[in-house]
């Protein structure tokens, strides 16, 4: 009697578990009759479709609740059961909720047959594995993601098992191999033996590593059907029998270090045919790599001594007079990571003076630190060249400036008094009564007049004046004076400060543009006034001279050889000057606003 009543009360505990089961395990039950064709669902299946309340559809409204593109998939299933053991099927397809969400299912069912072997019926459990088939398709783009990352970086990975005679390559490493992607593991003996040329180069480069365990890289080239080897750069790790990792072709990064290795013989070449000394130096730490033995020969170091830190080579090897200078032009150009091009004089050591001369440039990679990279020469030979081809300037000054003399000497003496002559033969002949002859008499008599004015005033414009610097601003100032008293112009000088600390050359070439810039005023420019200005700027001199005249064109201006003989004349020879002190010239004009000439001449030539 005992035994009666506890049945009952077992078959409710195992409902009740069975129900506690389904609900943790978001597990649905339904019944789907083929005689009625109803489908019953319970609750936990309502819950999972969302069709809360509605514990039976119709066969065709069951049916609407599966995704259209998985529909025929799941009545194949179940029409397959019945070719099937005990009627048993199952599928994964998605489910369209009334609010349109979808959800993966799992649906696993079972035919239920009469005892004459009809089926009346069709039992299953339906399991929501939505999370599931969301992290199976976020793995699956992952992975796409990953093998589209390792076409684009031309990488592939490998496997290599020897214990198990297997190889395991990636779509992407078959490429690189040259050889079409495996559907499957490969053997590794075989392949070894009889596969392609590649592949068999690619497992032997592995076999002779598997001895050392452990991270790291190896460089393969392949024979592959291309016009150059491929090279693959292996990053493997070895365990055991097994090694695995990731290839890149490093075809490209060998073939561009090549030609960077030819290009440095040929700089190497090009370098010592110049006879360049090559050194890179770091602003940083101060230390100095040289990169041949040309820099050493020019600062009298062997090899063995081995480089100079910079400030071990200015104060050691560097005139003192250049020091400072050096320096501060090379720390202005890490700042700004800028050029470099210095001339300095070496510290003289016995022997005849030796100069420098230093081109480079600053780098900085991302990451690293600054670097200035440059070349020293020895251009002691051209600076001896150069102060020759100067002294021979001077000289061939000093000749024209003999001519000159000669020529305002012979225009003084000879033509001057000629024309005064004649000027006096003529008011004598205006002493006569013929009253034709007056009108005629009075225009050659203002001819000679002028003439006269033009041959005093070019005279004096072409007599070279004796200047240094304690006389220079008096003599700029008595010239342009004695101009203005013969041309009739109006003339403005003004000088700041005295100008001792010019040298002779520089102080000749300011008094010829002085010269040469009132010459093109007085014979081209038909002005009326003039104003010249000495200054002393930045320790250049300044020489600015300018008139109220017309001004030239400005596609007059842009070439000497469109102005006027004479004017193009002066300006190559002012400009020709001025160079060779290594000075600058400079000449602006505008219509109705006059000619500016200003010339920058330095301390020293």
């Amino acid at each position: 009697m005992s035994q009666r009543r506890a049945l009952p009360i077992l078959a409710r505990e195992e409902g009740t578990y069975l129900e506690l089961a389904l609900e943790v395990g978001n597990i649905g039950i339904f019944r789907a009759d083929l005689f009625s064709r109803r489908t019953q669902f319970s609750p936990q299946l309502q819950r999972i479709i969302g069709i809360e309340g509605q514990g039976e559809l119709s066969y065709e409204s069951s049916i609407d609740l599966i995704h259209p593109d998985d529909r025929l998939k799941l009545l194949e299933a179940a029409q397959n059961a019945a070719s099937v053991p005990h009627g048993r099927w199952s599928v994964v397809c998605r489910s369209v909720r009334p609010d349109r969400s979808i959800r993966w299912v799992a649906i696993r069912g079972r035919r239920l047959y009469r005892a004459d072997g009809v089926p009346e019926a069709s039992l299953g459990t339906v399991i929501d594995i939505t999370a599931l088939k969301e992290a199976e398709l976020s793995l699956q783009a992952t992975n796409q993601r990953y093998q589209f990352a390792l076409e684009a970086a031309q990488m592939g990975t490998f496997e290599i098992d020897f214990g198990r005679d297997r190889l395991s390559l990636d779509p992407q490493m078959a490429r690189l191999l040259d050889m079409p992607p495996p559907a499957e593991e490969i053997s590794v003996e075989r392949h070894a033996h009889v596969g392609r040329q590649a592949l068999k180069t690619f497992i032997s480069a592995l076999r002779a590593r598997i001895s050392v365990a452990g991270a790291q890289t190896i460089d393969v080239g392949l024979d592959v059907h291309a016009p150059q080897p491929r090279w693959l750069r292996l990053h493997a790790d070895v365990k055991d029998d097994r090694i695995f990792g990731v290839a890149v072709d490093a075809t490209r990064e060998r073939h561009d270090a090549h030609i960077l290795r030819e290009k440095e013989a040929r700089l190497r070449v090009a370098t010592e045919a110049a006879a360049l000394g090559v050194f890179e130096w770091n602003p940083e730490t101060d230390t100095c790599v040289w990169e041949n033995d040309r820099i050493y020969e020019i600062f009298g170091r062997d090899r063995a001594s081995g480089p100079l830190s910079l400030r071990d080579t200015l104060s050691g090897h560097l005139h003192a007079d250049d020091r400072n200078h050096f320096l501060q032009r090379l720390q202005r150009a890490v700042r700004r990571n800028g050029k470099i091009h210095l001339v300095g004089e070496l510290a003289n050591s016995g022997r005849s003076k030796r100069w420098v001369e230093v081109t480079g440039r600053v780098y900085q990679d991302e990451g690293e630190a600054k670097r200035l990279v440059g070349v020293v020469s020895d251009i002691s030979r051209q600076k001896r060249l150069r102060a020759r081809a100067q002294r021979l300037t001077v000289q061939v000054e000093q000749v024209q400036q003999t001519e000159r003399r000669n020529i305002f000497q012979e225009l003084h003496d000879t033509t001057i008094q000629h024309l005064v002559a004649a000027s006096l033969m003529v008011s004598e002949l205006r002493r006569g009564d013929q009253k034709t002859m007056g009108a005629a008499m009075e225009a050659l008599d203002s001819s000679l007049a002028q003439a006269i004015k033009e041959v005093r005033t070019l005279s004096y414009l072409m007599h070279p004046a004796s200047v240094s610097g304690r006389n220079f601003a008096s003599a700029a100032s008595h010239y342009v004076r004695g101009f203005s008293g013969r041309s009739g112009l109006q003339c403005n000088f003004r000088c700041d400060r005295p100008v001792t600390e010019f040298s002779s050359a520089s102080l000749h070439a300011a008094f010829r543009v002085l010269q040469e810039s009132l010459t093109n005023i007085f014979r081209h420019a038909g002005a009326s006034k003039a104003s010249i200005q000495v200054r002393v700027v930045n320790r250049n001199l300044h020489v600015i001279v300018t008139d109220n005249g017309p001004g030239i064109d400005k596609h007059v201006r842009r070439k000497t050889s469109a102005l006027p003989p004479a004017a193009g004349a002066g300006l190559k020879g002012m400009r020709m000057r001025i160079t060779q002190v290594g000075g600058r010239l400079a000449l602006t004009s505008a219509p109705r606003q006059g000619v500016r000439v200003h010339a920058v001449l330095p301390p020293r030539a």
